[in-house]
């Protein structure tokens, strides 16, 4: 059973209509009317129901109006109704357009990639959130690091990351790293430099530390790998540039300490220590930092430079994941890979666009062609759309100009044939969607020169051809795809 219901009263001038349309063996239905009688009108009731609005009666709103339309038996939906006005300026089909460039299958190849990776750089921030604390690690990384995206960020890193023991701290990125901290160093900047002054020259006089060279993180650094790598336990030696000579981990680690302090616990430098914490006493926002300072007093040196200390702390951060680190980017290397083929493939596919665009060029007289210019991204990415180009032909030459130039140069006619190629859009469409469909087209073919109106009659008569359909060649056209 294929049939079309229809109950109407005061519709849009329509006092009272009634009929049933039976599809059952044989595909078109032809209505007709007089001018002025019904057709723009029963359009006109059609589009409020693809609206989800209630039809109405506009010269007399007091009139209750009713309407009933059922197919199959069922309520028709908004979304079985497609109704195309005689010619709209404004009309768009882009978000078909997408529908149509789409091939689901490299689609879900390239979806599924995109979540593999994305699932993994999940997993490894969850580590890096807990080691730095940082709620927004990511967007903290994409400030620091250059790159086209986070990926492209952490894969520069990769030789730095790799060589880089991990230093575990005591403070929180955001206590050290935040706007407050960077605006007092800036103010203060005499202060750090009496202390950074002082601070050189013990560094420059100590019999282990260099400075530039081998500083108070190297040695740290060094003294875990030694330890980790058992170096003590085959019984080798440390002998340093004095002679001295370490035997095991804790002479290392103790010599480390005693250098340490023997620079902090310096009269001097203690004396400018404490007047960059009278300065942070005085501003109540920098209480962490002064805690943070009190346990961490070789950290001034290091915010001295406040851009470089970000990245250090980054790096030293995924230092503490290398083995996830290093998967994830195996895996982003080995996806560049296959993504590169997926959009080579993409960029090379005839798809049921360009059948469209075939076409129109083939039926239609207009002076342009058109192409679409990210046509990767739109089979690719959710909710893009298409950028489309065009190229101008006047007989003496070509041209590529956007949609809105195209349309002040064209004739009357030749914008009405720019709709129609939506309107086909719009209508192909709803065909690959395979859903039951309503068309409704009013007076489509007016003003149209005779080659471009005989295009538009050939298929009109294209799409009848689907199974259960209605018609009319004197006003609207009913069409179920």
């Amino acid at each position: 059973m294929k049939k079309l219901d229809i109950k109407l009263e005061n519709c849009f001038g329509i006092s009272k209509l009634e009929k049933e349309f039976d599809f059952n063996g044989r595909s078109t239905k032809v209505i007709y009317a007089p001018n002025g009688c019904m057709k723009t009108s029963l359009a006109r009731t059609f589009h409020a129901i693809s609206q989800a609005k209630e039809p109405k009666d506009e010269l007399f709103p007091d009139r209750e109006s009713k309407c009933l339309i059922k197919f199959n038996e069922i309520d028709i939906s908004p979304e079985q109704i497609l109704v195309v006005d005689s010619y709209s300026d404004s009309y768009s089909s882009k978000e078909k357009m997408a529908t149509l460039l789409v091939n689901s299958e490299l689609k879900n190849k390239y979806q599924e990639i995109l979540e593999n990776i994305d699932n993994k750089k999940t997993e490894i921030f969850k580590d890096i959130k807990r080691v730095s604390s940082s709620t927004n690690a990511e967007n903290e990384i994409s400030l620091v690091f250059e790159g086209k995206n986070i990926f492209e960020k952490l894969f520069s890193l990769s030789e730095e990351i790799n060589q880089t023991e991990y230093k575990e701290v005591n403070f929180k990125y955001g206590d050290v790293i935040n706007p407050k901290v960077f605006e007092f160093f800036k103010v203060n900047s005499s202060l750090i430099g009496e202390y950074l002054e002082k601070y050189t020259e013990l560094i420059e006089c100590s019999n282990f530390f260099k400075k530039g060279i081998f500083g108070t993180d190297n040695a740290i650094g060094v003294n875990k790998s030694l330890s980790d790598n058992r170096f003590f336990d085959a019984n080798h030696r440390v002998v340093l540039e004095n002679e001295t000579v370490i035997t095991n981990k804790e002479g290392l680690s103790n010599l480390i300490k005693e250098e340490k302090e023997k620079i902090l616990s310096d009269e001097q430098l203690a004396k400018k220590f404490d007047k960059i914490d009278s300065a942070i006493t005085k501003n109540a926002q920098l209480k962490t930092l002064k805690r943070t300072l009190e346990n961490n007093p070789d950290l001034i040196s290091e915010l001295s430079d406040f851009d470089e200390f970000k990245k250090k702390l980054w790096i030293n951060y995924f230092a503490s994941v290398k083995e996830s680190y290093n998967s994830l980017m195996e895996l982003y290397t080995e996806s560049q890979e296959a993504i590169a083929l997926i959009v080579a493939q993409a960029n090379s596919e005839k798809t049921e666009w360009e059948n469209v665009i075939e076409l129109y060029n083939n039926r239609f007289d207009v002076p342009f062609k058109l192409e679409v210019l990210n046509q990767d991204d739109v089979i690719l990415k959710d909710k893009v759309s298409p950028n489309i180009g065009f190229t101008y032909s006047d007989g003496r030459g070509n041209r590529d100009i956007d949609e809105n130039a195209v349309k002040k140069s064209l004739s009357t006619g030749e914008k009405r044939a720019l709709y129609l190629l939506n309107v086909i859009f719009e209508i192909e469409a709803r065909k690959k969607d395979e859903n039951e469909c309503i068309l409704v087209l009013d007076d489509i073919a007016d003003s149209f020169d005779y080659k471009n109106k005989y295009a538009i009659i050939e298929y009109l008569k294209d799409i009848s051809e689907f199974p259960c359909s209605f018609r009319s060649k004197t006003g609207p056209l009913l069409q179920r795809l």
